[in-house]
C-alpha cells in the first residue's frame, strides 16, 4: 500500500500523513485510530488510574511551605 492510498484510507491528506511520518506534526486521535485499524498496530496503550496520597497519608518531614508563609492581601481602596 502506498502512503496515498494509507491517507485515503484513513482520511488523512497525504501531505499531513508526510509530516507525521517525519516527527514535524503529532497525529490526532482521528488518524491515530486509522492507522491503527488499517495497519493492524495498536499506537496508544490504556493508562491505568494512578493513585493520589492525602495529605494524612504523605508521611511529615516538617513544615510545608504552605505552613509557614503567610500571603498578604491588597486593601482595596
Amino acid at each position: 500500500m502506498t502512503q496515498e492510498e494509507l491517507a485515503q484510507r484513513i482520511g488523512e491528506k497525504y501531505s499531513t500523513l508526510q509530516a507525521i511520518e517525519a516527527g514535524r506534526l503529532k497525529p490526532t486521535k482521528k488518524a491515530i485510530r486509522g492507522l491503527e485499524r488499517e495497519l493492524h498496530i495498536s499506537l496508544l496503550e490504556p493508562v491505568a488510574a494512578v493513585p493520589v496520597k492525602t495529605s494524612r497519608e504523605i508521611e511529615s518531614h516538617g513544615p510545608t511551605l504552605g505552613d509557614v508563609v503567610r500571603v498578604k492581601r491588597k486593601k482595596r481602596s
